[in-house]
């Protein structure tokens, strides 16, 4: 998780000042950056890598699709990819996708300049700074948990 992204968007937090929804939409992709809505001028975040938002996992060795947990980061990479496909290749396909979502199984941060792959690691960049799938009680981005890994 990133705490000062959550700082930022959460219930008491700048945005709850402003009295608007969370509006969050990406502005460089190559940078990992995002711009969120607030009155007056936006303010623009980078987000952290994905190695840095890692945890210490959930002693898992395959995550369960029909598992809760997980829903909201299936949800954002599904989300993109409908954005994707709406917004700037409307003859996607469900091979490329598959291409896609196989190169990130093996390495989710592997370098890239296609911009749907891009899209898709941002995704998850915002929903693991969003989200905790460590174990409650665990120290994710602590010294001790950048050990584990």
């Amino acid at each position: 998780m990133d705490q000062e992204l959550i700082d930022l968007v959460k219930p008491d937090g700048l945005l709850a000042r402003s009295g608007k929804d969370v509006q969050i939409r990406f502005v460089d992709l190559l940078a990992a950056e995002i711009e969120i809505e607030m009155p007056g001028e936006p303010v623009r975040y980078k987000l952290k890598s994905l190695r840095d938002l890692y945890g210490p996992g959930n002693n898992v060795d395959v995550v369960d699709p029909q598992n809760d947990t997980f829903m909201p980061l299936f949800l954002m990479i599904e989300e993109e990819i409908a954005k994707y496909y709406l917004g700037e290749m409307p003859r996607l396909t469900d091979g490329s996708v598959g291409l896609v979502l196989n190169q990130l199984g093996m390495d989710p941060e592997a370098a890239t300049s296609d911009p749907f792959t891009l899209r898709i690691q941002m995704a998850l960049r915002m929903c693991l700074s969003l989200n905790s799938y460590s174990p409650p009680g665990s120290k994710v981005g602590s010294q001790e948990d950048r050990e584990i890994r």
